[in-house]
């Protein structure tokens, strides 16, 4: 009888577990979608001082935050802000390429332009306009 009763208290707690486990994956859903679309609620990237500021719209309906803290060392956060700052003067620097390169196009165009209204467009400006495109499209897609 006893070994009867044991048998029946394992396969009972194998069917609990099983049916736990396949309730948690029913209700595990995965949402791909953004948190905030019509943005709402906005908060802020970093929260210094165990303080912060949530704003939300009176459209906001009805949220549930959930929040998590992280914290950071200071050299930590002055690593990531180091990082962000590199990466801004590298788009910045990337950014007035484009641009120089942009202008460039435009003043061979300009040039091509001009030379097409005599009749005439030489191969030097024709070579000029394929190399300036080249350029501002390398740029641009840098």
């Amino acid at each position: 009888m006893k070994k009867i009763s044991k048998k029946i208290g394992v396969v009972v707690a194998l069917i609990l577990a099983i049916l736990m486990i396949i309730s948690n994956i029913a209700l595990a859903k995965i949402k791909l979608e953004e948190l905030d679309p019509k943005s709402w609620i906005t908060l802020p990237m970093f929260i210094r001082n165990d303080t912060t500021n949530i704003s939300v719209s009176p459209n906001a309906g009805t949220y549930t935050l959930y929040y998590q803290m992280q914290f950071m060392t200071d050299s930590q956060f002055n690593a990531m802000e180091t990082k962000q700052r590199t990466f801004k003067e590298e788009l910045d620097r990337k950014e007035e390429i484009l641009n120089t390169k942009t202008a460039e196009l435009n003043t061979v165009i300009n040039q091509y332009n001009e030379e097409g209204k005599n009749g005439t467009v030489s191969e030097a400006t024709k070579q000029a306009l394929d190399n300036a495109r080249a350029a501002q499209k390398a740029a641009a897609d840098d």
